[in-house]
């Protein structure tokens, strides 16, 4: 997908809405990569992806393995809850 991330572990303190705790946060988005052009962002918190809920760095890394095609993530930027969708590749299923 192109993104490094590390845990995350009080994303209720971040965010009200969130009902779980846990998360990773992005700590970098590669050029070119599908985060980055589905706008993935540095500081972004990831709790969803490809519905499934991303509550430690294995967690994200499995969703990613197992994830094809449009591939839906649940952030957290700046408070907020966003959605987006990243388009994942063969060769972009590299975590």
């Amino acid at each position: 997908m192109g993104v490094m991330c590390k845990p995350c572990p009080e994303t209720s303190r971040i965010v009200a809405s969130a009902d779980s705790l846990g998360g990773v946060a992005v700590l970098s988005v590669r050029e070119d990569s599908p985060a980055a052009e589905a706008g993935v962002r540095r500081g972004d918190i990831l709790l969803r992806v490809a519905d499934r809920d991303v509550r430690t760095l294995a967690d994200y890394v499995d969703a990613c393995r197992t994830g094809s095609g449009q591939l839906p993530l649940l952030l957290v930027r700046a408070g907020t809850l966003v959605e987006l969708q990243v388009e994942l590749g063969a060769a972009a299923r590299h975590v």
